[in-house]
């Protein structure tokens, strides 16, 4: 690769946007005048894209996690006003659902690789969209068969290691061994794009949008 091309190619990284940008610029382009939902919207963000729904003009935004709103998260919804509804829940729970009931535009970022049965998860997220699903999910490469899920847990240390890849956290069960107390910490799956867009339709949405990132990806779906 010349000199050219290679400052070419660091100018277009660099204007490619991370992948929490790529989730805020998607939600402010959906949620004016609509409700939202964020399913899993506690860990490591407080709330975070809840928060940014309100400030798109969402109309109503309720988030959903199974654990218990920290105190970051506290503070912000004083600070306005209580408007995010909090819903301490699993979405695989049917009662979980019911208490969600519906929104125009639902959220679900890191979350499907860490549920035993991930089309069961997109079934629920189905039942609670009206309309719009924001579904963000990490990735392992293509595999030589299309639509590959491999499943993690009691793989071998070697077959782990071809999977996995330098993050900031520790991936419990990719790059660990499969916890069984850690429950929905665990990566149980390592899914292929393609997976996770076949998933999608069998639990009936219609991809409008596909957006690859290094190791994940987000997709613009329709409830159909």
């Amino acid at each position: 690769m010349n000199a050219t091309n290679t400052a070419r190619l660091r100018r277009l990284l660099h204007l490619r946007p991370t992948v929490p940008d790529r989730y805020r610029e998607l939600i402010a382009r959906h949620v004016r005048g609509r409700t939202f939902i964020d399913v899993g919207c506690m860990w490591g963000v407080h709330g975070a894209y809840a928060f940014h729904a309100l400030d798109g003009g969402a109309t109503q935004v309720t988030g959903v996690d199974l654990m218990s709103p920290s105190p970051e998260f506290v503070t912000r919804n004083l600070a306005y006003e209580g408007r995010v509804r909090f819903v301490q829940g699993d979405i695989n729970d049917p009662s979980t659902a019911a208490a969600l009931g519906t929104a125009d535009v639902v959220f679900c970022a890191g979350v499907l690789y860490h549920v035993p049965n991930p089309l069961l998860t997109l079934e629920h997220l189905r039942r609670i969209c009206a309309g719009t699903l924001l579904l963000g999910s990490a990735t392992i490469p293509e595999q030589r068969q299309p639509q590959t899920a491999v499943f993690l847990p009691f793989l071998s240390p070697r077959a782990r290691r071809a999977l996995s890849y330098r993050s900031a956290d520790v991936k419990i069960g990719l790059d660990t061994d499969f916890v069984r107390g850690e429950r929905y910490a665990n990566w149980f799956w390592g899914l292929t794009p393609s997976a996770v867009e076949a998933m999608v339709r069998a639990a009936g949405f219609e991809v409008r949008e596909r957006h690859w990132h290094r190791r994940s990806i987000c997709l613009v779906c329709a409830a159909v």
